[in-house]
């Protein structure tokens, strides 16, 4: 603003007459410098009428910066295939509305990352289930012959703990670690702590058979209850974990 004032005034002055119109001589050599007068204040920087900038055009409603379309015309595509819930959905269709995002181009652009991120997640399943498989081959690779036998131990010692603490053995169920082979390993040490001195009988025939395929259930992919077994959104999911649980004589 200060140097719109002095160039403006400067501009002033140079075009003034040299009589400066009824100043006298020290008004005209202050003047010259370029700096306002004390006797002759500034004027108002403020254009004429004639030299107003012209208003900024009215903005374009169909431009990007226009309001986003209403709620009720943003509406985004979820088939069957999406993973979310009615939640995300909301979620998505609210920040899609909020940023102006074109519809059909955020509607196949999620349904891409959701294909995405499921195949993943498959991949990932797959691998989990090959990285435990092969931690069962080695446990009883280690334990040899005793392997069914220790894996009664720990399932037994399992329910002898959660009856000590008032719980339900299912929790192993709810915390994930029910078929884990580490949480075995864990359990067998803790019966062989406890019960070292009297260590049970081998079991008889019946016995073997019930744990045979209790063992053919978690690791037999060819078992008609092996699926369910692992799938803890699968419908018979409680039934067959159940039935392990009777199998291995818990």
């Amino acid at each position: 603003m200060i140097l719109f004032k002095l160039y403006h005034n400067r501009f002033l002055f140079e075009e003034a007459p040299e009589n400066g119109g009824g100043g006298g001589g020290g008004s005209a050599a202050s003047s010259a410098s370029g700096r306002p007068s004390l006797a002759n204040p500034a004027p108002d920087p403020t254009p004429a009428d004639d030299e107003q900038p012209n208003p900024p055009p009215p903005s374009d409603p169909g431009s990007p910066q226009g309001d986003p379309p209403s709620q009720g015309d943003y509406v985004l595509t979820f088939d069957d295939t999406f993973s979310g819930d009615e939640t995300l959905q909301q979620l998505l269709t609210e920040t899609g509305k909020a940023h102006g995002l074109p519809v059909e181009g955020l509607s196949a652009f999620i349904k891409d990352m959701d294909a995405r991120l499921a195949a993943k997640a498959a991949e990932q399943k797959q691998a989990q289930d090959a990285a435990m498989e092969e931690a069962w081959r080695q446990l009883d690779g280690e334990w040899g012959r005793d392997s069914d036998a220790r894996q009664m131990r720990a399932v037994q010692m399992a329910g002898r703990l959660c009856r000590m603490a008032g719980i339900d053995q299912s929790v192993f169920n709810e915390m994930g670690i029910a078929d884990h082979p580490a949480m075995y390993r864990i359990l067998d040490a803790v019966g062989r702590i406890l019960d070292e001195p009297a260590l049970p009988a081998p079991p008889g025939r019946q016995e073997q058979q019930a744990r045979g395929e209790a063992r053919r259930m978690m690791h037999d992919p060819e078992h008609p209850d092996y699926s369910a077994f692992h799938d803890c959104d699968h419908p018979r999911f409680a039934e067959v974990r159940a039935k392990y649980m009777r199998l291995m004589g818990a």
